[in-house]
């Protein structure tokens, strides 16, 4: 007789999703959209190899504070040590960053900060954002 084991792969927008619920981010599902976007469900080698769910990009600063590196297969982003660090630099920098200057009282208001911020330079990133399903 011969015993098959098998074991599920990892699911890594299960896993985010998770970590996102858990945080104290109060538009958790523009987050959500946004890993979605930027990562392709989480199947970017972005996130996979670099544990980058966001797209940051890398910049000295991010790398002094946070010790973050540069991603190999893209150094133009940063490479976490894990998805909860890169939420905790996401939450420290993207979103304390809106909720500061812009205090935005409904998502509609969060989808204007991150223009506001120049968070991403696809000019279409905001209606790409909404069309993303959870």
């Amino acid at each position: 007789m011969l015993l098959v084991l098998w074991f599920p792969q990892s699911n890594c927008k299960q896993e985010v999703y998770t970590l996102i619920d858990a945080s104290q981010l109060e538009y958790k599902t523009i987050v959500k959209q946004q890993f979605i976007l930027e990562t392709g469900h989480g199947k970017s080698k972005l996130c996979t190899q670099c544990n980058n769910m966001f797209g940051l990009v890398y910049s000295n600063k991010l790398a002094t504070k946070y010790k973050v590196t540069r991603c190999s297969n893209n150094k133009k982003y940063c490479k976490f040590v894990s998805k909860e660090q890169c939420l905790l630099v996401y939450t420290n920098s993207v979103y304390k960053k809106i909720m500061t200057l812009y205090k935005p009282r409904s998502q509609c208001d969060y989808y204007n900060a991150l223009v506001k911020i120049k968070y991403a330079i696809n000019p279409n990133y905001i209606k790409d954002l909404k069309k993303m399903k959870l």
